[in-house]
């Protein structure tokens, strides 16, 4: 497994870039995920889901807390 930091990072990265970027999608999740297959791709499609269907308003800050671990 990735380091839990290394993961965290992982996890926000997702969660911003598909928050922020219309045009993020499954292609950069798969690629993220065979640069760094430790990282659960489950994990990373839920982030993603959350990212797209959050307003724009709804910073990582204040979610940081439910998604790391």
């Amino acid at each position: 497994m990735a380091s839990k930091s290394l993961h965290n990072t992982i996890v926000e990265l997702v969660w911003k870039a598909a928050h922020n970027n219309p045009s993020y999608g499954m292609r950069e999740l798969r690629m993220i995920q065979s640069m760094h297959p430790t990282v659960d791709m489950d994990l990373l499609k839920r982030v993603y889901g959350h990212a797209k269907r959050s307003p724009k308003q709804v910073d990582w800050d204040v979610l940081k807390s439910k998604v790391t671990q």
